[in-house]
C-alpha cells in the first residue's frame, strides 16, 4: 500500500525523534568518544596479548603462570566490554577496531612484556585518557575509566611478585617435576612420537586436576598435623598452584610456604627417583 505524505512525515519525525538525542550526545560527548575508542582498542590488545601469554605458558609446562595470564585477560575483556556498552549508550555505532599484532616469546620476557605495558597504561595512557574525558565530566565513562585504571596498579603489582625471587624459585621447581614425569614418560616409550603422545596423555589430567580451573574435591589420605594430604597432593603441580596463588594474591615469601615448598620437592624426588629406577630398567640394560 503507497504511504501518502501525512504517513511520511510522521514516520520521518519518529526516526528524528529518536536519532537527534543520540547525535546531541556523540557531539556533547565527543572528546570522550574518541578516548572510549582508545581505551577500547587498549583492552583488546592487552586481553589478547595475555591470552597468547598463557597459551605459551602452558606449553612451557608453567600451569601457575597460565592460569595467571588467564585471569588478566578475563579482567581486560570485562574493561573493554564496559567501554563498548558505554559508546553504544553514546549513540556509538558497533565498530570493528583494528586487529592487534601480538608478539609472543618466551614466558619470561613475556613476563617482562606484561609488565612494561602495564606500567604503561598506569604512567602515561590511563593518566592521559582521564585527563581528555574530564572536562565533558560523563560520570560513565569517568568512573568505568579510573576503574580500569586501578585494576591496572593491581596487574603491576601481582606481576612485579611473579618476577620476584619467590615465584622464579617455585617456577623452577616445577619445571623440574615436569622434567621428572618426563623421564618416567621416556622410560616406556620407545621413539619421539610415542613419548609425545603419552606425555600429552599424562600431562593434560595433571594439569586439569591441579585446582587451576575448579576446586579440588578434599579427598584425604592422611594428614600431617592439622594439613591434610589428599590424593591431589601426589602431584607437583597441585602445589605449584598453591604456591603461585599464596604469591600473586598475598605477596607470600618462601617462610611462608614451607609446606608447599616441601611437599613439592619431595614429590619431585619421588618421580625423579621413579623416572631413574624405570629408564634403567627399560633402557640402559637393553644396551
Amino acid at each position: 500500500m503507497p504511504i501518502n505524505r501525512r504517513q511520511f512525515l510522521f514516520i520521518f519525525s519518529s526516526i528524528a525523534f529518536f536519532r537527534v538525542p543520540l547525535i546531541d550526545a556523540q557531539s556533547k560527548y565527543s572528546a570522550t568518544v574518541a578516548v572510549l575508542r582508545r581505551a577500547h582498542i587498549n583492552e583488546i590488545q592487552a586481553h589478547l596479548n595475555y591470552l597468547s601469554y598463557a597459551e605459551k605458558a602452558k606449553l612451557e609446562n608453567y600451569p601457575g603462570l597460565a592460569y595467571f595470564f588467564y585471569s588478566f585477560a578475563l579482567a581486560e575483556s570485562v574493561h573493554a566490554r564496559n567501554f563498548n556498552r558505554i559508546l553504544s549508550a553514546l549513540g556509538v555505532q558497533s565498530w570493528e577496531p583494528p586487529k592487534p599484532v601480538v608478539k609472543v616469546f618466551s614466558s619470561k620476557v613475556n613476563l617482562k612484556s606484561a609488565l612494561e605495558f602495564e606500567m604503561l597504561d598506569i604512567d602515561r595512557r590511563y593518566p592521559q585518557f582521564v585527563e581528555e574525558a574530564k572536562p565533558e565530566a560523563h560520570g560513565g565513562a569517568l568512573e568505568n575509566l579510573n576503574y580500569a585504571w586501578d585494576t591496572e596498579k593491581q596487574h603491576r603489582d601481582l606481576i612485579q611478585k611473579m618476577q620476584s625471587g619467590t615465584g622464579i624459585f617455585f617456577g623452577v621447581i616445577a619445571s623440574l617435576s615436569a622434567v621428572a614425569i618426563a623421564l618416567i614418560v621416556a622410560a616406556f616409550s620407545k621413539t619421539e612420537k610415542e613419548a609425545f603422545l603419552w606425555g600429552n596423555i599424562i600431562a593434560i589430567p595433571i594439569i586439569f586436576l591441579s585446582g587451576i580451573f575448579f576446586p579440588l574435591p578434599e579427598i584425604t589420605l592422611f594428614n600431617f598435623g592439622d594439613t591434610p594430604f589428599t590424593i591431589f597432593d601426589l602431584q607437583p603441580t597441585t602445589h605449584a598452584h598453591r604456591a603461585f596463588l599464596q604469591v600473586f594474591l598475598y605477596g607470600a615469601g618462601i617462610g611462608d610456604l614451607l609446606y608447599e615448598l616441601t611437599m613439592l620437592l619431595a614429590v619431585t624426588a619421588l618421580y625423579f627417583g621413579i623416572g631413574v629406577i624405570l629408564y634403567r630398567r627399560f633402557h640402559l640394560k637393553m644396551r
